[in-house]
């Protein structure tokens, strides 16, 4: 069933994923062929009468395609819900000798479940969906979509995620900066700044818009006399905003991303020379004749013992055998000793090696 649930939930992503490729490209066609006050409740519910039978067909679809994806949304959360209650509820079960009552467990799960990012994503999407019925342009947020169904995104976002609060810590002293110059603006500059700039608020929100897309001395009144204050001004906002912060910024951009390629270029290497159940290099097979590829995909096959521990966890431990309640036991105590680590029941490196 819970198979069944992921398949379901993937398939249906899939289906919402190419159809709101083709909402938007709807929304495109319409909104470029009658602009803006048109394309609003699907032409005032098919009326478009200034764009004739084919318009009116035209919204006709998208709002069918709208009902249509409207569904598939509620169906995604609750596949979603059905994939991942189950694996919530058993993570909520008790630990120790201490009583836990099923409406604790209840509230636990769903508070896991609500601060689970996924939930809120596929929940926001559904919001985003309804709300498109009315407002077209909202079709956009479901193409975000596309970083779930791309593994090299989601690896992208993944290597930034580390780096996170770096970046946050950068951000806020090129915040202080920006700060300081609007202050220093107010106080010693406030002519060169726009007539319309009075208060400090209004120079605060001015350099914070402004002062990170370029240089201050470019955007402050060119007519007035360039004083030595306002020369000094310019060169180190130019220093120190457009120049060393952004350097900081991309660099730490930079290093996430060249982190995360050694990384999978780490593990891609040992995925490819180095059997990931015994550990054993590939070389020492090749020495004593025997294929790893076969000994990599046969023997030791890797999803076996994935399969495994998830046929362990999912069935009922009252009815394990003595192998499987050792298994599950080391599984609790997060032991790995289970593992034929070193071993094989091929010849390595001229020896004999059997798993026990």
């Amino acid at each position: 069933g819970i198979n069944a649930a992921y398949m379901g939930a993937d398939k249906i992503s899939s289906f919402g994923f190419y159809t709101a490729i083709v909402l938007n490209f709807i929304v495109i066609s319409l909104g470029s062929v009658w602009g803006q006050d048109t394309l609003n409740w699907c032409g005032q519910k098919f009326g478009a009468e200034d764009g004739g039978y084919c318009t009116t067909m035209t919204y006709f679809a998208l709002y069918c395609l709208g009902i249509a994806h409207v569904v598939m949304s509620v169906a995604r959360v609750f596949a979603f819900g059905m994939s991942n209650a189950p694996r919530m509820w058993r993570m909520t079960a008790p630990t120790s000798d201490e009583p836990v009552t099923q409406l604790s467990r209840i509230g636990t799960m769903v508070f896991g479940m609500a601060a689970n990012f996924m939930t809120i994503y596929v929940i926001g999407y559904l919001i985003c969906s309804v709300l498109a019925l009315k407002d077209h342009y909202l079709y956009f947020f479901h193409l975000f979509d596309l970083i779930q169904r791309n593994a090299l995104l989601k690896n992208t976002l993944r290597a930034l995620k580390k780096y996170t609060l770096s970046l946050m810590a950068t951000s806020l002293l090129w915040f202080l900066i920006l700060y300081s110059f609007a202050l220093v603006g107010h106080a010693w500059l406030p002519d060169h700044f726009p007539e319309d700039k009075k208060t400090l608020w209004e120079f605060v929100t001015f350099t914070m818009d402004f002062g990170l897309t370029g240089s201050m001395g470019d955007l402050l009144d060119g007519d007035k006399d360039r004083t030595n204050y306002r020369m000094v001004y310019d060169m180190a906002h130019f220093a120190l905003s457009s120049v060393v912060m952004t350097s900081i910024v991309s660099g730490i951009i930079i290093d996430a991303f060249g982190a995360s390629r050694d990384k999978d270029q780490e593990v891609n290497e040992d995925q490819s020379n180095n059997c990931f159940i015994c550990s054993q290099p590939a070389a020492a097979f090749d020495r004593a004749g025997t294929k790893f590829t076969n000994h990599y995909h046969q023997q030791h096959n890797m999803w076996n013992y994935i399969f495994l521990l998830a046929y362990l966890e999912l069935k009922d431990p009252n009815e394990y055998t003595g192998i499987e309640s050792y298994l599950a036991d080391q599984l609790a105590n997060e032991s790995v000793e289970f593992f034929p680590i070193g071993r094989s029941l091929e010849p390595i490196g001229g020896e004999m090696k059997f798993e026990e």
